[in-house]
């Protein structure tokens, strides 16, 4: 789970990458326009490359270039899929047991 400046960082990425370039750290450290400091940049950018949302190459002049895996670039769909899955088990599942309970409980009742 990402927190809120890895999610930040994610996003301009996105948003860089959309022409399927890869982004690089100086479009990255433009386009985010000083709003996070270099060290949690990094620690930002190590976060993603371990969570698999992004590899990180360099190109001929050294400069480090970020490339979006599949799950980087539908990370709110898998977010949201997951969601949706602990919805289902921890509160449909649980009230359709209860009520299936409840119907047979009622039936050896009478």
């Amino acid at each position: 789970m990402l927190y809120g400046k890895s999610r930040k960082v994610l996003r301009a990425i996105q948003f860089l990458s959309k022409d399927t370039d890869p982004a690089t750290s100086l479009d990255v450290i433009v386009y985010l326009h000083n709003r996070i400091l270099s060290e949690d940049f990094d620690g930002c950018i190590s976060l993603l490359e371990k969570e698999g949302l992004i590899k990180t190459t360099s190109n001929d002049l050294g400069v480090a270039q970020y490339e979006l895996t599949h799950l980087g670039k539908h990370y709110s769909e898998f977010q949201r899929a997951e969601f949706v899955r602990f919805l289902l088990r921890s509160i449909l599942v649980p009230i359709v047991v209860a009520v299936i309970t409840t119907l047979i409980t009622n039936g050896v009742a009478k």
